[in-house]
């Protein structure tokens, strides 16, 4: 059934998520005062390049946040959707085609189908494929964030009635259903690889960043400060390419066995 990574991807978001609030809270203050000269009357911010990349540094450190949470919300709703589609597939692995199972199936399908559509962030869906990517800037290359595919989002849907390569579940079919099934926990596989190797990226991306506030501080921030996010965000990312590696050879295991079969 579907890999599961959700204990280390939900730590290291988390940890990640904690980790950008903080050091947007205790740097803010400090790194613009550090930027600001003294005579506030004279400042022309527009001017001052040191004021200039403390602007930018956070600016991208809200990006790589909202990054942080889209993935949360992606990697929340997909551990349930792997729920639904466990029962899904234990109705269509029991073989039977009476109405009780028609109505166990019906149920599962509806409560995946607003799971996956559910899956939002600020109003967006997050698990269509839809791009909440950090761009290339000051801080280096840019870093991914997108997860699924409108046939991840639609799923439930192609389960129900087929379309795009999934035949429609038959209860009366029991091969073909259970197949159909095994597509269906294959793209949610994909998606969860998606999100552990994006935690990665960002919690590279939030190590970089704290090395450049840490820079642009100076004295104003106490040893403490300067490196509690990046030993929190490192930390907690440690075990995500391991997770990434061990799924990636499961998933193309399965993708494998699909094709020959």
């Amino acid at each position: 059934m579907v890999v599961q990574l959700t204990t280390n991807t939900n730590a290291s978001l988390l940890a990640m998520q904690q980790a950008a609030q903080s050091a947007a809270a205790q740097k803010a203050e400090s790194l613009h005062q550090a930027a600001a000269p003294s005579r506030v009357d004279s400042l022309d911010l527009r001017a001052n390049p040191l004021a200039a990349k403390v602007g930018q540094t956070h600016q991208t450190l809200n990006a790589a946040q909202r990054g942080v949470e889209v993935l949360r919300v992606a990697n929340e709703n997909l551990d349930t959707a792997a729920k639904h589609l466990e029962w899904i597939h234990s109705v269509v692995a029991a073989g039977k085609s009476d109405p009780s199972a028609r109505l166990a199936l019906a149920d599962g399908l509806a409560k995946l189908d607003q799971t996956l559509h559910g899956a939002r962030y600020q109003g967006g869906a997050v698990l269509d494929g839809t791009d909440f990517s950090i761009a290339p800037g000051a801080h280096g290359a840019g870093v991914t964030v997108s997860v699924g595919s409108p046939d991840l989002r639609d799923l439930a849907s192609l389960l129900a009635t087929g379309g795009r390569g999934i035949a429609a579940i038959n209860l009366d079919d029991k091969a073909t259903s259970m197949k159909s099934v095994e597509r269906a926990d294959l793209l949610v596989s994909h998606a969860k690889i998606q999100i552990a190797a994006q935690t990665f990226a960002l919690g590279g991306l939030f190590n970089s960043l704290t090395g450049n506030l840490d820079e642009l501080g100076g004295p104003a921030m106490t040893p403490d400060q300067a490196g509690a996010a990046a030993r929190d965000a490192k930390s907690a990312i440690a075990a995500a390419p391991q997770a990434a590696t061990a799924a990636q050879s499961i998933s193309t295991a399965a993708a494998q066995k699909l094709l020959m079969n």
